[in-house]
């Protein structure tokens, strides 16, 4: 069975250490507001596995209401994030709480109390001291918090109402609407130590009446609720002075009627202080700050926690030496492959050095071909067609053949077209030795049975000439 926690109470005097006994708390530490390193020391005393929870009760507690639009998921909560930065020093030391949509007006916006610590530097030594010790804070609660969590349940203060506790801090008023807390202020005057004589406290409790009234602009004033018994506090004569309210509109609600009992043989006073410790004891763990999170942390972990590590750490080391294995083969692998990629190019490279050159353009030979092919149906001899061409050129060793292609006409007639270099540099001013080179092949054409001769190009440049030939008659090829 877990040891109950130890509950630290917190405000502007110091730090005190409880521990409960059942239902009474047992105050066992108690450090002033400057002994911050004492209490380190105290810690460091205690056993590492003790849990702490701390109670907060600081008058620099501010609430802001303030409607916003009404989203979900990511959007609500970065939303949230926003306003509490905006209000708060620290969001880590406030929170939001949403108190639901206003019926009477179908705005679709939704209504969210803003709560937190205005002056964050009064807890943080101490939060500190927890995480220099190592110590285990597992919650940590504003005064304001637990009497708004709880009070509505054990109070019932109704559905608006003014409820007042007494601490060694002063007077703690909260504003209930609805079951809900909407303001709570603190009153450092009004200790439970001076309740207990000086009826000044119900003028405070005026004061505050009287504000909410003006907050709400309207004349109806909140019952008010004092958790504490009328037999222990300061209360005037029939003749009230002006400005306080009169006692005979409070309602008192013991402590021992909330289910907290006075020891033995002792007086329930107004000190609400045994109350708010048996409430922390009790307080879930949604209810307070997020900084209890990052406060502390333990001195020493878990044996479990150690082994679960090396577990772990076991494992990842194994998967990297799996992972660096298959890089390893992976690498060697892609290495092979680049060496035999290289022999297979240099072997390419040297086919292709060893292959001779060919004699002409490789497009002019499949030209050449394709043109063989589609003379063999209309039965001409190619050696007769070159016969008469190399015969003409011969006549002009200068020139030479570039192309040449023939078809077969619809009469039967073969139509050869051929494109010759006249060995004339094409930047040469005269061009009367290319036309005159030219005019020498096409007689040697003509002489040697062309018909239809015609020049289809102009110039120094390679020129085209049609010649008709007859096809040779059907039969043996003409040789």
């Amino acid at each position: 069975m877990l040891r109950p926690p130890c509950l630290l109470r917190l405000d502007g005097l110091g730090l005190e250490a409880w521990q409960l006994h059942g239902r009474t708390p047992a105050r066992v530490a108690a450090f002033g507001a400057d002994a911050v390193r004492d209490f380190v020391a105290w810690l460091r005393q205690q056993p590492s596995a003790r849990r702490y929870r701390l109670l907060c009760e600081f008058g620099d507690e501010a609430f802001e209401a303030e409607d916003l639009p009404r989203v979900r998921g990511a959007d609500r909560r970065a939303l949230l994030a926003r306003k509490l930065a905006t209000y708060f020093p620290d969001p880590a030391l406030a929170r939001a709480e949403a108190l639901g949509r206003d019926s009477a007006t179908a705005t679709g916006l939704e209504r969210v109390l803003f709560t937190g610590l205005s002056r964050p530097a009064l807890l943080a030594p101490w939060l500190e001291a927890l995480r220099i010790a190592g110590a285990r804070l597992e919650r940590l609660v504003s005064a304001a918090q637990l009497i708004g969590h709880f009070a509505p349940r054990a109070a019932r203060p109704g559905a608006d109402a003014l409820l007042a506790g007494f601490t060694r801090a002063g007077m703690r008023l909260s504003h209930f609407e609805q079951a809900r807390l909407q303001f709570a202020r603190l009153v450092p005057g009004c200790t439970a130590e001076a309740a207990g004589h000086d009826p000044h406290w119900l003028a405070e409790l005026e004061r505050t009446r009287q504000y909410i009234a003006g907050q709400r602009g309207a004349d109806i004033l909140p019952a008010v609720v004092v958790l504490a018994g009328a037999e222990a506090l300061a209360l005037p004569a029939a003749d009230t002075a002006a400005g306080s309210m009169p006692a005979a509109d409070l309602r008192f609600v013991t402590a021992a009627s909330l289910g907290m009992p006075a020891p033995a043989g002792t007086t329930a006073g107004p000190d609400l202080t045994p109350l708010l410790l048996h409430w922390l004891a009790r307080a879930p763990q949604r209810l307070g700050w997020t900084a209890a999170a990052s406060a502390a942390a333990p001195r020493h972990l878990p044996h479990a926690l150690l082994g679960g590590g090396a577990l772990v750490f076991s494992a990842c080391a194994l998967a990297a030496a799996l992972r660096w294995s298959d890089s390893v083969t992976l690498e060697n692998d892609r290495a092979l492959l680049h060496r035999r990629h290289l022999a297979a190019r240099q072997a390419l490279a040297a086919l292709e050095s060893a292959r001779p050159a060919l004699p002409l353009a490789p497009q002019v030979l499949i030209d050449t071909l394709a043109r063989l092919d589609h003379a063999q149906p209309a039965r001409l001899a190619p050696l007769a067609l070159f016969r008469h061409i190399a015969t003409a050129l011969a006549s002009q060793p200068e020139a030479s053949l570039q192309r040449l292609h023939w078809n077969v006409a619809p009469q039967g007639e073969l139509r050869v077209g051929l494109s010759v270099d006249l060995g004339v540099e094409p930047g040469h001013a005269d061009g009367s030795a290319g036309n005159a080179r030219l005019e020498t092949i096409i007689r040697a054409l003509e002489a040697g049975g062309a018909r239809e001769v015609r020049r289809t190009g102009t110039g120094r440049a390679p020129v085209e000439l049609t010649l008709s030939l007859p096809t040779p008659p059907a039969g043996r090829p003409t040789p």
